[in-house]
């Protein structure tokens, strides 16, 4: 499991900040209270990765994702 706060978001992915994140090309499970989608870690360097979804979110879930602070990142193959 992964702690990290959100930079930015958008339909097809986002920007995470951690101490401890996935590395690069790993498949993570993004979780919070309203919104689970599948990613994969595209970009790693120092404390930030950027993750691109499996498929698109919708807007309101990048709104609710927009308003959190703090999301967890399992990682787990799908």
């Amino acid at each position: 499991e992964y702690s990290s706060t959100v930079i930015d978001v958008s339909r097809t992915g986002m920007r995470l900040r951690g101490v401890r994140l996935p590395a690069e090309g790993e498949d993570i499970l993004l979780l919070t209270e309203d919104v689970r989608v599948w990613a994969q870690v595209v970009r790693l360097k120092d404390d930030i990765c950027a993750v691109e979804f499996d498929t698109p979110i919708a807007l309101v879930e990048v709104k609710r994702l927009q308003s959190l602070a703090d999301i967890r990142a399992d990682h787990t193959a799908p």
